[in-house]
């Protein structure tokens, strides 16, 4: 059984409006991470901690194209060695079912917690019903174990990233 998640992720956009100070803050550095100050992009790591999808429609879309600027520089910078806190902060590994879902999946998968005794699924990204972010490695390899092996033939496609998704 996998150890309880260390970080909790929210399926809920977080508003691409509360992105704009801390992003433009960092950017005034320039684009290149090399001088981004630590403190600086620790306040827009706390502003993206446990979110793993950005709600970019609408009033929210400013914010969510100025996190799509910071691109390639973003993942360069939290993977640096003296960033590893940082990284682990925003380092969800996603889990998606991919269609079609076998016969009796939607069932199953919604007794989660209590048929399999472990801690609650975590939420699916929005507006994925199949896509679900794990706070770690071991537990997102728990979650395609026990897919696969009570739906033989199912895919599940793993992916771990600091960026997260952007609903535009």
């Amino acid at each position: 059984m996998p150890t309880p998640a260390k970080k909790s992720f929210s399926a809920d956009g977080l508003p691409g409006k509360n992105l704009e100070t801390p992003i433009r803050e960092l950017l005034t550095y320039g684009p290149n991470c090399d001088a981004w100050p630590k403190p600086v992009v620790s306040k827009l790591v706390d502003v993206l901690r446990g979110h793993s999808c950005i709600d970019g429609r609408g009033e929210n879309r400013a914010g969510a194209m100025l996190y799509d600027e910071l691109g390639l520089e973003w993942e360069r910078y939290l993977r640096k060695p003296q960033n590893k806190d940082l990284y682990e902060i925003m380092d969800p590994h996603y889990v998606l079912i991919v269609h079609p879902l076998p016969d009796g999946f939607e069932e199953w998968i919604s007794t989660w917690p209590a048929e399999k005794g472990v801690g609650s699924l975590p939420p699916p990204v929005p507006p994925t019903n199949y896509l679900f972010p794990f706070g770690d490695n071991t537990d997102a390899m728990y979650f395609i174990r026990a897919v696969t092996d009570q739906f033989p033939g199912t895919r599940a496609l793993k992916l771990t990233t600091t960026a997260l998704f952007v609903n535009f």
